[in-house]
This record gives C-alpha cells, structure tokens and sequence, in this order.
C-alpha cells in the first residue's frame, strides 16, 4: 500500500517537472507575440512603410500611393486647419490600409468601420481599404461607399478625435459625451451642413438621424452645431462632459417653434 502511495507520487511530480517548462515556453511565446502587436500599434509605419507627406500630415500605406495621395493630403490638412485644435508642431499620421486583413489587424473588433482613431494610445488615424484615386472607400462587402462621405471626410474626422484628445487629454477626451466626440469631428469633417434640413428632419423622428439605425452623426452634429449657434466656442463644447437631454430639449423647442422648419413640413404634406 504504502509502496503504491509513494510510487503515485513520483508519477505526480514527474508530471508537474514536464508540465511547467511547457508552460514558461508558451507563456514567453506568447509575451513575444503581445510585445510585437504593441510595437506595431505604436509604430505602424514599420508595416506599412509608404510615405506621402505634405507640411505635418503623413499618409502611409504597404503599397506605393499613387500621386493623387499628395492632393488627399492637402485637402485633409486644409479641412483640420480649420479646426482650433490643430496644432502645426504636431505630426498627424495616418494609416491607408490596402486590405480588409490588414485594417482588421489593427481594428479588431471595429472591423467594419470606416475608419478609427487609437486616440488612447498614439492618435495615429487607421482607413480601411480604399480607392485613393476617386477618394473612396471600399466597404466590408467590396463595393465602393458612394455617399456624401468621401476619403478627405473619413480621414478628417478621425484626425479629429486625435486633435481633441491630444488638447484636453486622452482620459479626459474619453469622459466626453458621444455627441460631443462625433458632433465635433462630423463638424469639422463635413464642408456643409443643411442646419434647417437637419432640424426638420429631427421634429419628424427622420431614421437618418437615429445614429444606431442608420450608422451616420447627423443628429451629433446637429446638436453640436445647435449649441455652436448659441455663442458656445468648440473649445468651450469640448472642456468637459455634457449632458445630451438639455441640447436635444433645446432642439426640440427650436424646431417647433422655427419658421423654415414649419415651411418645410407644409411642402412635404
């Protein structure tokens, strides 16, 4: 009996002695693999190693970029210098991503998104596949986004989302309200806005501007643009946490009460 208990015992231990060197391999194999994944993501120009720049905005890519890279530059830098968080010492880069594995690689979970902003790490703004040469994006099912959202618009708003946080803090741009993170960036990242249209469109319950259904800030950027009209300064918007029920309150009073609006609702009965 006794010799039956000790001889389990060494089996035990034998198992234990093969188990943890297994261990240690896996546990320093897979530290390697999360220490080069952070590497990337804090140097991506190390995988995607095309360069076009223009003045502190770099457009990088694993392929060349064609020429017209150069004006998507200039038009994205002449839409982000508009903004008062634009900063001429900083170096905005962004990522043009050539495939749906290589985008998914540093969007995860936001694979299917347009574009993304690590805004809690380095700022880099990364696009999904696209075509640079119509200043299009190609969506998750392969077929080019032909909307009123163009490259310049994508890559903008992103840029956007790093301005701000790089300004105020990334912790404290994280505490802000989404309709005041995508408000600003669709603000800024958009060359018009119908206000009155938009203002209709919120009194009628219009899905456009119902962000979860229909994808699109519309309704962010009519708020931020409503409260850009009562003499509030983007800097102002943007300073700390704002509760989104009195502006939508605002709005709906605005609305009810504005003669464009009523003008509108008659024509379209």
């Amino acid at each position: 009996m006794g010799a039956m208990i000790h001889s389990g015992r060494r089996s035990e231990g034998t198992w234990r002695r093969r188990l943890v060197p297994g261990a240690r391999r896996w546990a320093v194999v897979v530290a390697a693999i999360i220490a080069a994944y952070v590497a990337l993501l804090l140097r991506p120009e190390a995988l995607l190693a095309h360069e076009v720049r223009v003045q502190n905005l770099a457009l990088h890519a694993s392929n060349p970029l064609p020429p017209e890279a150069e004006r998507l530059a200039e038009q994205v830098l002449a839409r982000i210098q508009r903004s008062p968080f634009y900063d001429a010492r900083e170096v905005y880069r962004v990522f043009l991503c050539s495939s749906p594995a290589e985008f998914a690689f540093f969007a995860r979970e936001q694979r299917n998104v347009g574009a993304i902003s690590m805004v809690g790490l380095t700022g880099h703004a990364f696009v999904r596949p696209s075509d640079i040469r119509q200043k299009r994006l190609i969506g998750p099912k392969g077929r080019l986004l032909h909307d009123d959202r163009d490259l310049v618009y994508f890559i903008t708003h992103e840029l956007a989302h790093t301005m701000v946080a790089r300004r105020v803090g990334r912790l404290q741009y994280l505490r802000l309200a989404v309709w005041q993170q995508e408000g600003y960036a669709d603000t800024l990242a958009k060359e018009h806005f119908d206000y009155e249209r938009m203002l209709s469109a919120f009194l009628r319950k219009d899905r456009r501007l119902d962000p979860g259904a229909s994808g699109l800030y519309l309704r962010y950027q009519l708020m931020f643009e409503s409260q850009l009209r009562t003499g509030l300064t983007a800097q102002q918007l943007l300073a700390e946490p704002r509760d989104p029920a009195p502006v939508e309150a605002l709005l709906a009073l605005e609305a009810g009460s504005s003669p464009a609006v009523h003008e509108q609702r008659v024509y379209r009965r």
